[in-house]
């Protein structure tokens, strides 16, 4: 159930805003921290990297079109909203993944 503002019931295109809020936030953490982990120096690069990959994770795990009972993921109503939109990002959020699962690249 999507929260009332303002008492007026949200429109699909507000719920769908809503629900890109969160993965469209990790997406951004993991492309800004991607090139910071490969160019700081020593321990910056490692906290840089795990940045990255944490947002690019939970991009990925929060654009799954899950719904379960009392659970809604935001995957489930951005692709509810609008199938394109939702292809898009993820795959972007999968081209994020790759490098998280190459070791030789994160330090």
């Amino acid at each position: 159930m999507v929260q009332r503002f303002g008492g007026y019931p949200p429109t699909r295109n507000d719920e769908l805003r809503i629900a890109l809020a969160g993965p469209a936030t990790n997406i951004v953490f993991a492309v800004v921290f991607l090139p910071l982990s490969l160019l700081l120096p020593g321990p910056f690069s490692y906290y840089a990297g795990l940045i990255y990959a944490i947002n690019a994770w939970l991009g990925f795990f929060n654009l799954l079109p899950l719904a379960l009972p009392g659970i809604v993921l935001d995957g489930f109503r951005v692709f509810r909203g609008d199938v394109r939109v939702w292809a898009l990002m993820f795959i972007i959020s999968i081209a994020l993944l790759i490098p998280s699962l190459i070791p030789s690249i994160l330090p």
